[in-house]
């Protein structure tokens, strides 16, 4: 019996590998959208947005919204006029908010809606809501406060039309007969994807006969309308990307390249493009695939050589490669072509498919990801052209044999140097507190101590730094939106509640370690200059690190500005392709903008590719000259 068991686990996962070398060329619905169409996608996706998020129906949270705009879509797809539109969405919507209506204007005049009141407010969407306000989380709320509501709101759904309905409401409304209608016809909704005991019995022919929910063109346009309507309104850097002008022209765009899409690949790649006109390094997009069979995650699989390369302003140079390529590739040679194509041709490509803040961000999630050396196809040869040290080109074949991405292999944790000063990599795997309480007594009598922020540090930085600083520090503005009207009019914001980092001699080390969990640190403090390197590639919890050593003045920074991406992140899960984004927002002190600015240095220093090739950092080195000078430099 244990036989079995284990026999039947491993037939799970192979299938899980034959499924993923499949070539997905079949089965796909495809078709060119005309104006007409496009215009009527468009209304029923703003529609869809306006009515499922904002209109306070207590029995719309269970309904489900994939199915609802498939059958949706359907509807709509065959409409020839606006009139007939109009009738269409009066029919799909009317059952979910019976106030609604649809028209040719604006309104002219509304009343006010006075206290008590129900309306929307939403304290946080996806991941975010779950974690820290429960599962069972609802966003209708009940108003005893004037807060300005209208008694009905209009809003445009498309070129020609308005949809017009109550934000607010004095009565939750009740199940209707026409609810359980429509969630019956919703109910038939063919989703695709394999049977069970097709797929234990028989996978190979359960694979490749089977038409999946990607493979269906209405799905395809109701999840595009999904991801547009979480970010147009609940992402939090809506305004500074300018989103208002350009968010729903590229969603129109979008609609007939995703109608178009005939294979899984390209799907992933058309849903990158689309998402990367928010200028957010925390959006990505998971390579899930949804078969069916919700016991049995799948993924899009892609495939790498083993070679790591790396970006100085826009030169692609080698920075670490496989044992298969030492004797052909050198450290520092530069990328001129790949599959005779300019990289930086390429490199423009790449861009369109990822979201990042900078675009030296931008550059550096293309070498992190592999994206520029990235293919489908296992084991296939990619032809890249260098140029050597001596400015001499040529070419080697690389072979993609690797599941994931290589990264740069090699990274110590700590060194000392010659000077008597300590160099401490904060985002290497290594980092651990328990490694480095071990040399406190060294450090103590350190030189001076240089911490790598270069990355995405360890969470033991916390209890690390607590031994350089001699009073409370605590992370920057940061705060939560709270939605209650589309479009991101009329946000409120809450501060979000602070961590911080007490001295590790503090009395109050112990149980602030405790409240922010990091391990409590040994009471003892290190009194050394310190600098720290930073880069593009410094994010997130790295930057609000960052962040605090400025604002306090712990230390001197070097290096180039920071990636300009911070605040808490959500997940979004959908059926293929599910996506993090960020939700709460980080500002500088003052107020003033963080996203797509970053921190800058005290000390700016770019990294030589002339120095690569001598294996020499050339910011660490410049830190070095700092201490040597006793925290001066030339290029301030």
């Amino acid at each position: 019996m244990k036989a079995k068991i284990i026999s039947i686990f491993i037939l799970l996962l192979t299938c899980g590998h034959i499924y993923s070398t499949q070539r997905d060329t079949t089965y796909w619905e495809c078709k060119s959208l005309n104006t007409r169409q496009i215009a009527n996608f468009t209304a029923l996706g703003n529609c869809y947005g306006y009515v499922r998020y904002f209109y306070p129906n207590p029995n719309l949270g269970k309904l489900d919204w994939v199915k609802f705009l498939m059958y949706a879509v359907n509807k709509v797809d065959a409409v020839k006029t606006d009139e007939e539109l109009k009738v269409t969405l009066n029919e799909l919507f009317l059952p979910l908010c019976p106030s609604i209506t649809f028209a040719d204007d604006t309104l002219r005049s509304v009343s006010k809606i006075k206290p008590p009141f129900y309306a929307i407010k939403h304290n946080g969407i996806g991941s975010y809501s779950n974690i820290f306000f429960g599962k069972d989380y609802a966003p209708i709320t009940l108003f005893t406060d004037e807060l300005n509501y209208d008694s009905l709101y209009c809003y445009k759904i498309n070129d020609k039309l308005f949809v017009r309905f109550p934000i607010a409401v004095y009565h939750l409304p009740t199940k209707t007969k026409s609810f359980d209608r429509l969630t019956k016809l919703i109910d038939k909704v063919d989703e695709g994807g394999i049977n069970t005991l097709d797929f234990l019995f028989n996978r190979k022919k359960a694979i490749t006969t089977t038409k999946f929910l990607y493979h269906k063109f209405d799905y395809r346009i109701a999840d595009l309308m999904i991801r547009y309507n979480f970010i147009q309104h609940f992402y939090g850097y809506y305004d500074e990307d300018g989103l208002a002008k350009t968010g729903e022209s590229h969603f129109k765009t979008t609609l007939n390249i995703i109608a178009q899409t005939n294979n899984l690949h390209n799907y992933y790649y058309n849903l990158c493009n689309y998402t990367s006109i928010v200028k957010d390094q925390h959006l990505s997009l998971w390579r899930s695939i949804d078969i069916g069979l919700s016991w049995l995650p799948m993924h899009l699989p892609m495939s790498y050589p083993d070679i790591v390369y790396e970006f100085v302003k826009d030169t692609c140079y080698i920075k670490n490669v496989g044992e298969n390529y030492k004797s052909k590739i050198a450290k520092g040679d530069i990328i001129v072509s790949i599959n005779n194509q300019p990289v930086q041709s390429l490199v423009r490509q790449k861009l369109l498919m990822n979201a990042y803040s900078t675009e030296e961000a931008g550059l550096r999630r293309i070498a992190l990801k592999g994206k520029l050396l990235e293919t489908d196809n296992r084991d296939s040869i990619i032809k890249i052209a260098l140029k050597n040290q001596s400015n001499q080109t040529y070419e080697v074949d690389l072979q993609t044999n690797l599941f994931k991405a290589p990264l740069e292999k090699g990274k110590c944790f700590l060194k000392k140097f010659d000077d008597g000063s300590y160099y401490i990599n904060l985002c290497s795997d290594t980092c651990t507190y328990i490694r480095f309480k071990k040399h406190i007594p060294d450090l103590q009598s350190a030189k001076a101590v240089i911490f790598d922020l270069r990355g995405y540090p360890q969470s033991d930085i916390m209890s690390i730094i607590s031994h350089f600083i001699s009073g409370k520090i605590e992370i920057g503005k940061l705060v939560r939106p709270i939605y209650r009207f589309p479009n991101h009019k009329n946000i409120d914001y809450k501060a979000v509640e602070k961590w911080a980092i007490e001295p590790a001699i503090s009395p109050s080390s112990k149980s602030a370690s405790k409240k922010y969990e990091y391990k409590t640190p040994l009471p003892i403090k290190i009194e050394v200059p310190i600098v720290f390197l930073i880069n593009d590639e410094t994010i997130s919890f790295g930057e609000s690190i960052v962040e605090m050593i400025k604002y306090y003045k712990i230390g001197t920074l070097v290096g180039t500005p920071t990636a300009g991406c911070n605040g808490d992140v959500t997940h979004i899960n959908i059926p293929n392709c599910n996506f993090h984004m960020t939700y709460n927002k980080f500002y500088n002190r003052d107020g003033s903008q963080h996203h797509c600015i970053g921190i800058r240095p005290d000390y700016f220093c770019e990294m030589k590719i002339s120095d690569i090739r001598k294996n020499i950092d050339t910011q660490l080195e410049f830190a070095k000259k700092i201490i040597l000078n006793n925290g001066t430099a030339n290029n301030k």
